[in-house]
């Protein structure tokens, strides 16, 4: 039997679904309705369950004032829901509900007056026409995400926008939760700069009607009533800990917070059932968790606790468990990158052959999510499970769409890797370094087949360098590596800000011009190799060897973060 099947049957002999399902219910009750008042309800609930195993639990909250800032991200404006319906008052049809349908009221959406308001619904169909229509007094509605309209909308004199998010065209009868009311397209929650503006998500199917409506020569009168508070409050995420045998941890996270059962219930339903398999027995390594809000919670937490942190040797964020990808059909693994070299690829990978359906998985290439650790100011190597599923941000994302036999095997895996992980000792270490050579011996001779001239004199020192930081990882269960290696030193570029950033700090239009955005692994990449020891060369010619990212792309964009103050050193 080999380590990898050794710790699979483990984690399967201890696994309890009855649990799995008590877990993922409860957090679905509270955070299905999504607001602050909520997401206290939620974590405090998390660490009252954790508690009864007798694991070490803390709720600890950042602000959520609209104007505090972590590196550059600026925290969320508080924000709680009431109530919130849209009716039709020639045929009294409600056309939204809050309190049925949590996803059609948008959430930072501001609040009407006391008793609604009664206005005529007209139809913008593209920004354009938007801004040559007379909006006084009206409710608009549109197809396009109206966040960077709301400005004007309300300087205007209008009323509140009804639209429909971005969606798939087999999507045509759901509702978008929408969850991102900032005034700038490509940030994301609601804070002190930006806008109050009541909103409401429908269908596509619903959107269509109404224009239907209007091509018919047809005026509509709709009722709006929402009832919201925005203030300064507390933002909460809940830290659990389980001691281990050594100074040595492993860290695991996955955000709480999100209005579906799979995104984002069932990835932290998933963390509570391995946290309580590991609970009764004291684990060589520790095992520290995060139930965190995503991002928003995840960098102020590394912020505060970054020397803590530093006994991490390796990391996994288990996202959403219980439905496969859209496009892959598959339960996305999405790798740490080269930037921080580590087994933790590797070790998912065998633990699924091991479970004999690794068909269902499949690796893509590093994404942006509470993955976020493995940026190298945090030093977690952090492996992504999860992803955009099929029902992704959408009101049909409940209970009633969980594969339960995908969610009971994804969490039986997420634990097998967290067994070998905290127990591993020197024969889960040879066996991951007879999978390393494996992998190696085969991106070894890809990486040298490059043939820019630019990246030509940098890639013996890259794959010498990725080689060693995979063996240094490895060594951390148990050392069978000696290693004479000597990592380059030369001047360049340093980070102005903590983690990775939101960009908010450059203007809008320069983003857009400069096509840097949140969420892009080609802008925070970059980034992740900035340390000062390396020249805008070396990190243009590794993003070519290691991601396949242009070198002169690389180069300007980095030229560009200095000017936009994200840099600094002597370049």
């Amino acid at each position: 039997m080999t380590p990898y099947q050794k710790h699979f049957n483990y984690a399967q002999n201890h696994f309890n679904p009855k649990k799995l399902k008590h877990y993922i219910e409860n957090i679905y009750a509270s955070d299905h309705y999504p607001d602050f008042k909520g997401f206290h309800k939620t974590a405090h609930w998390v660490a009252d369950e954790l508690a009864k195993y007798n694991i070490k639990t803390r709720v600890i909250e950042f602000p959520a004032d609209g104007k505090t800032t972590y590196g550059d991200w600026i925290m969320p404006k508080a924000w709680d829901a009431i109530s919130a319906k849209l009716i039709e008052p020639k045929t009294n049809e409600t056309v939204a509900d809050y309190s049925k349908i949590p996803a059609n009221l948008v959430m930072g959406s501001s609040s009407t007056p006391k008793g609604g308001i009664t206005k005529e619904l007209i139809y913008a169909s593209s920004p354009e026409e938007f801004s040559k229509i007379n909006v006084k007094d009206k409710l608009v509605l549109t197809k396009f995400m109206p966040n960077a309209y709301k400005k004007s909308l309300i300087e205007r004199g209008g009323c509140g926008f009804i639209f429909h998010g971005t969606l798939r065209h087999d999507q045509y009868e759901s509702v978008r939760w929408v969850n991102s009311w900032s005034d700038e397209p490509d940030q994301w929650q609601f804070t002190e700069k930006d806008t109050p503006c009541p909103g409401i998500s429908l269908s596509p199917k619903q959107v269509d009607q109404f224009i239907k409506r209007f091509e018919e020569g047809e005026k509509i009168i709709l009722n709006l009533e929402i009832n919201t508070k925005t203030y300064d409050g507390t933002l909460p995420v809940v830290e659990a800990f389980i001691q281990g045998q050594t100074d040595q941890e492993i860290f695991m996270t996955g955000h709480l917070y999100e209005q579906g059962a799979n995104d984002n219930c069932s990835g932290c339903a998933s963390m509570m059932e391995i946290a309580r398999m590991f609970s009764k027995n004291k684990p060589k390594r520790g095992i520290r968790i995060l139930f965190t809000s995503e991002i928003y919670g995840t960098i102020p937490y590394c912020y505060e606790n970054l020397e803590t942190l530093q006994n991490c040797i390796a990391g996994i964020n288990i996202d959403s468990t219980a439905e496969v990808s859209y496009g892959s059909n598959k339960m996305q693994l999405y790798q740490n990158p080269l930037t921080n070299p580590s087994f933790v690829n590797i070790l998912f990978d065998e633990i699924t052959f091991a479970s004999g359906e690794a068909k269902i998985f499949t690796q893509k290439n590093f994404v942006l999510d509470d993955n976020l650790v493995t940026d190298p100011q945090i030093n977690i190597p952090c492996l992504f499970v999860g992803g955009c599923s099929q029902t992704w941000h959408t009101h049909i994302d409940t209970m009633d769409i969980i594969d339960w036999e995908l969610f009971n095997l994804t969490t039986i895996c997420c634990a097998a890797w967290v067994s070998f992980a905290v127990n591993g000792e020197e024969k889960e270490a040879l066996a991951l370094n007879k999978s390393l050579d494996f992998y190696l011996s085969n991106w070894n001779d890809s990486t040298h087949q490059n043939k820019n001239p630019k990246c030509q004199p940098f890639i013996d020192d890259f794959t010498n360098e990725v080689k060693h930081n995979y063996q240094a990882s490895i060594n951390n269960l148990h050392p069978i590596h000696e290693s004479s290696y000597k990592k380059p030193s030369e001047n360049g570029p340093t980070r102005k800000y903590f983690g990775v950033p939101s960009f908010s700090q450059i203007p809008i239009e320069k983003r857009k011009e400069n096509n840097i955005g949140m969420w892009s692994g080609n802008c925070y990449l970059p980034l992740f190799l900035a340390d000062g020891t390396r020249s805008i060369d070396r990190i243009a010619a590794y993003m070519e060897l290691g991601f396949d990212y242009d070198y002169d792309t690389t180069h300007t964009y980095l030229n560009k973060l200095y000017e936009f103050n994200y840099l600094e050193s002597p370049i």
